[in-house]
Formats: C-alpha cells, structure tokens, sequence
C-alpha cells in the first residue's frame, strides 16, 4: 500500500525540480492531492484556470513523477 500524501511530496520535490520556481510557486503552491480513485490521481485546486492550465501543461509531467513513486502504472 502506499501514502498518497508522502507520493505527492515526492512528487512536488521532483516537479520543482524540474520545472522554474515562478511557475512551480504560481500552479503547484495552492494543488492539493485527494485521493486515486479507478486509477486517476484526483487533486484540487483553487480555480477553473489552474485546472485548465496545469491539464494543458502540466498533467504529463505530474503523472510521469506521480507514477515512479506509486504503485499506480
């Protein structure tokens, strides 16, 4: 079994890493994970254009990292 929220830490850190820390304070500060539900990580955010804009730019790039420290493929 697994902690999402520890998942999602690590997740965060590598996300950061990799992206500037404008846009990682800009879209990543206010996310947070819910939970997985049929294989979909779920998260929140605080508005309809951070949903929008983090599915467009960002959500391959926070699957990839989600995935390596999940048991979820």
């Amino acid at each position: 079994m697994y902690n999402i929220n520890s998942i999602w830490q690590k997740t965060l850190v590598d996300i950061n890493n990799i992206i500037d820390s404008l846009s990682f304070d800009t879209w990543f500060k206010n996310i947070d994970v819910v939970d997985i539900k049929d294989d979909n990580l779920r998260i929140v955010v605080p508005l309809m254009f951070y949903k929008n804009h983090i599915d467009l730019n960002y959500k391959n790039l926070i699957l990839e990292s989600f995935n390596k420290y999940s048991e979820i493929k």
